[in-house]
């Protein structure tokens, strides 16, 4: 059996969760996939930024979870990003654990109707 590259991150930050001691998770240049199960598993934030030319263009997700704060970081293109604004109406939203997101033309997320 196959085991999704997700996998250890969820389970490390499950664990980091319980520790006393407050932790920092960070994942770079992940996958929206990872990203979805991050928010399904956990709940969290999705966030963008106003896009300017100097800067990168990067989709990204944040949560606390106990003492551990995650975060994950996706490289987008220009369109997937004003994509992404345009969907959320806004730079960022913020999903309790559970819900569901759906990813368009593997470039940024929509609720999915199992959320509305």
């Amino acid at each position: 059996m196959e085991i999704k590259p997700s996998a250890h991150h969820l389970s490390a930050i499950a664990l980091l969760a319980q520790s006393p001691e407050d932790t920092t998770f960070m994942i770079h240049h992940t996958t929206l996939e990872t990203m979805q199960e991050l928010v399904f598993f956990f709940g969290g934030a999705i966030k963008t930024k106003p896009l300017k030319d100097d800067e990168p263009k990067i989709i990204w997700y944040e949560c606390k979870i106990g003492k551990c704060s995650v975060s994950a970081s996706h490289f987008a293109k220009n369109i997937a990003v004003m994509n992404q604004q345009s969907a959320f109406e806004g730079l960022e939203m913020t999903f309790v654990k559970g819900a569901k997101l759906q990813i368009i033309d593997k470039q940024y997320f929509v609720l999915s109707d199992a959320t509305k």
